[in-house]
C-alpha cells in the first residue's frame, strides 16, 4: 500500500488570494486566453479595495464574464479562509455551477 502522507509531509501548498494570480494558476483550455480588460480591472479594484467587504454586486453586459469574475472572487475569499457565498441570477446557472463543483 502506498503511504501518501510520507510524500506530502513538509510540503506547503500556497493558495493565492489575488484573483489575478489565481487565474494564472488555473488549468484552462488554450482557447480561453487571458482575462478581458474589463474583467482584469474589476478584479484589481475588488482585491485592492473591497476584498474584505461582506457584499459585492457585479454588473456587466451579457457575455462579459461575470460568472468567471464571481468564481475568482469566491475562490480568493475561500483561500483566505473567509466565509463566502456566490449567488447566481438564474437557476440554470446555479445548477451548472453546482454540477461542476461536484465533478471536481
Amino acid at each position: 500500500m502506498v503511504n501518501f502522507k510520507k510524500h506530502l509531509v513538509g510540503k506547503v501548498t500556497l493558495k493565492p488570494t489575488d484573483p489575478l494570480a489565481l487565474y494564472d494558476t488555473l488549468d484552462r483550455q488554450h482557447d480561453k486566453g487571458p482575462l478581458r480588460p474589463a474583467q482584469e480591472a474589476i478584479l484589481k479594484a475588488w482585491y485592492q479595495n473591497q476584498a474584505k467587504l461582506r457584499d459585492v454586486v457585479i454588473k456587466l453586459h451579457t457575455g462579459q464574464g461575470k460568472t468567471l469574475i464571481g468564481l475568482l472572487m469566491l475562490q480568493s475569499r475561500l483561500n483566505d479562509l473567509l466565509p463566502s457565498v456566490l449567488t447566481t441570477a438564474s437557476r440554470s446557472l446555479g445548477v451548472v455551477l453546482h454540477y461542476v463543483s461536484i465533478i471536481r
